[in-house]
């Protein structure tokens, strides 16, 4: 390895940095002061860049890696005319250019917007930013453990866990929500992954540990991140661009209410289905639970009072959904807010005694049946109907299809975790596709059909019988995943506000519009799904 001296930390600059760091996020506090911080905006996402760009200055001032890197030369001693060190070089540039040049694109979606000169501004600092982050990581293991001894092995190692957590754990719980537009074709996802994300860390980290060209370290990461801002194409910070020029049209904001409503939800006794009741009575609703946990339920109708009732209900059974369709239709003249909400994760194969598996049942063709027993009453009603789904729709293949009811390879009450996170993807891909079957079906009748996703990593029981090592992850991930109130924002939003009044066919994170996977949008397969659907329900 060629000798690269890391050099003091430089004090006054790590202050300078921070302090500039503090008033940025205070100019961010007092921008938000009356607005809504959930709601994405580019001059918000503008001062919560420079304040992590100014962090990451600080951290590379108080490392001691940005004095590194202006104390030593780019190419050390040797180097230059030593082959390995510029194959390696090669590989890496190559490799990056690759994965967030020619790969990146691909997955990536620009909505319409325009390259413009804040773009490529925001690019220049972020990758120059990070570039630094990454590079204070290495510097602080190699500082501190080299002085223990420890090879450059351990250096590596601990820099590549480090980075590889935070930013995952950072991009899926901030930067990509507050900061960047949306811009990732979710199906890319694990590919932008494989193929840009880990190469870059691994080899890029590798490179520096055994060469020690920190400022090369550095620029390898600003020319990763420059690209990929290109593709995204960052808003404006002064003439701000809407996220999304190719979203719906949306109406003018204003306060959110449900009085005199009736809001249906299935699955409220428990999880975030019981936070979104307790949210929509606090909005004037009148809440009906559909539920098959009657203590559970029970005991929130005592909470909310006299506004609230309770439909006994078991989802998996055909018969039970349309007992309870007749009884909502008896009892409720009027119904604004349907919420196809209810829904699980089973790692055990189970038959319902209508004969469907448990997880297609419960999570979409009890929800398919009952929205069709009672699509008049919510068309008159020019009801708002939401299905939930989630993200991990994403994860079902358009080979799966042939077998949407996990008959191959998952026999009866064989324990089989991973069947039944596949069984759990497939039911909600089928649940997405045919509720944006269902919104083009019922478009201009009054009715309004839209899908959301509740967000990653909600902490609720939904995976509580999962054993072994991912029953181990989910646990060490509770701390920080959103909990069930957060969760439901989304819910009360696409229920109760009249920016969304007459939209219908869309996908919902985050209180924002964006697409569904490239599969549930595909119109063969809606038809396939609806088809398949019907036939299971004994609709016509």
């Amino acid at each position: 390895m060629h000798e690269l001296v890391i050099a003091s930390p430089n004090w006054p600059g790590a202050a300078t940095f921070a302090l500039l760091a503090v008033l940025l996020a205070t100019t961010l506090k007092n921008y938000l002061r009356g607005r809504e911080a959930w709601r994405y905006d580019p001059r918000a996402a503008w001062l919560r860049g420079l304040t992590y760009f100014a962090a990451c200055w600080a951290i590379a001032c108080a490392t001691g890696a940005l004095p590194t890197i202006l104390s030593n030369p780019v190419v050390l001693p040797g180097q230059s005319s030593d082959r390995g060190w510029w194959a390696f070089t090669i590989l890496v540039v190559v490799i990056i250019f690759v994965g967030y040049w020619i790969l990146w694109p691909l997955g990536t979606l620009a909505h319409g917007r325009r390259v413009t000169t804040d773009t490529v501004v925001f690019g220049v600092l972020w990758g120059a930013s990070e570039g630094l982050l990454f590079a204070s990581v290495w510097a602080f293991f190699e500082r501190i453990l080299r002085d223990l001894a420890l090879g450059g092995l351990w250096v590596a190692i601990a820099t590549i866990v480090v980075l590889s957590t935070f930013i995952g754990l950072w991009h899926a719980l901030y930067w990509d929500i507050q900061v960047s537009p949306e811009h990732n074709i979710a199906e890319w996802n694990i590919r932008k992954v494989s193929f840009a994300h880990n190469p870059n860390v691994l080899l890029s980290t590798t490179y520096v540990t055994l060469y020690g060209n920190l400022a090369i370290y550095a620029g390898l990461q600003f020319f990763a991140l420059f690209g990929s801002t290109l593709f995204m194409r960052f808003p404006q910070a002064l003439n701000p661009l809407p996220p999304d020029p190719l979203g719906p049209t949306l109406g003018a904001p204003g306060a959110l209410t449900l009085a005199g409503k009736t809001a249906v939800i299935t699955g409220a006794a428990n999880g975030i289905g019981r936070a979104v009741a307790r949210v929509y009575a606090d909005l004037g609703a009148r809440v009906v639970i559909i539920d098959i946990d009657d203590v559970a339920a029970a005991a929130l109708i005592e909470e909310l009072g006299s506004g609230a009732e309770f439909l006994r209900a078991d989802l998996s059974d055909f018969d039970s959904v349309r007992r309870v369709a007749t009884d909502v239709l008896e009892r409720f003249p009027h119904i604004d807010v349907m919420v196809a909400n209810a829904g699980l994760f089973t790692g055990r194969r189970h038959t319902t005694s209508s004969g469907a598996e448990l997880t297609m049942a419960v999570n979409h063709l009890g929800h398919f049946l009952l929205l069709q027993l009672l699509q008049e009453r919510l068309q008159t009603s020019r009801a708002r109907v939401i299905v939930v789904s989630s993200d991990a729709h994403r994860q079902a293949k358009r080979s799966q299809l042939t077998d949407l009811s996990l008959d191959k390879n998952w026999s009866e009450g064989q324990s089989n975790p991973t069947a039944g996170f596949a069984a759990y993807n497939r039911s909600k891909l089928v649940a997405t596709s045919c509720a944006m079957e269902f919104a083009e079906r019922t478009r201009d009748s009054g009715l309004t059909v839209n899908v959301l996703t509740p967000g990653a990593m909600v902490v609720t029981g939904i995976y509580r019988d999962l054993t072994g090592p991912m029953g181990l992850a989910f646990k060490a991930l509770r701390p920080v995943g959103r909990t069930a109130e957060e969760a439901a924002q989304t819910y009360v939003y696409l229920a109760a506000s009249p920016e969304v009044e007459g939209v219908t066919g869309w996908y919902w994170k985050d209180r924002r519009p964006t697409k569904e996977s490239q599969l549930a949008q595909d119109p063969e397969v809606r038809t396939q799904t609806w088809t398949w659907s019907s036939a299971q329900v004994d609709l016509p």
